[in-house]
């Protein structure tokens, strides 16, 4: 989680500006689980202790805004399209399905997928070491690059 999270915060503070609300880092999270689910809130604080971990507050240089689909699939899409609309610079997605409507609706703001369990098959990249386009993210199950 500590990975995805760096991955996620990406980028550099800005050097000497002042800290207020226009020049937090803006993530955005789609998860397929409810915000009170105990493996959801797990995650969430696992996540939070990664971003703390590499330097990025919630409120002092980053704003996270997390959508919650909680399990229902038919909610993926809209979701995705209202968080795509909010900017962010970068998006979280737990699960392919939630990775396929985030896809659907930007091919510019990043991407970085978790719990996904074949991208290139579901076309979300063109191959594992060169994913292409605006998607990457992290596989606990491919052997060859666990290591990486």
């Amino acid at each position: 989680m500590t990975l995805l999270a760096g991955a996620a915060a990406g980028g550099s503070n800005k050097v000497g500006a002042q800290q207020h609300a226009s020049s937090l880092r803006r993530i955005g999270a789609l998860w397929s689980l409810s915000e009170t689910n105990p493996d959801m809130q797990a995650r969430l604080t696992q996540f939070n202790q990664g971003l703390v971990r590499l330097g990025w507050l919630e409120g002092k240089n980053i704003h996270l805004d997390g959508r919650f689909a909680a399990g229902e699939t038919d909610r993926f899409e809209s979701l995705a399209k209202a968080l795509v609309a909010s900017k962010p610079e970068v998006i979280v997605a737990q699960s392919t399905p939630v990775a396929l409507a985030l896809f659907g609706e930007t091919r510019s703001i990043p991407i970085v997928f978790v719990s996904v369990s074949d991208p290139i098959g579901s076309g979300l990249v063109a191959s594992l070491s060169r994913p292409g386009g605006n998607v990457t993210g992290v596989l606990l199950y491919e052997e060859g690059i666990t290591g990486k």
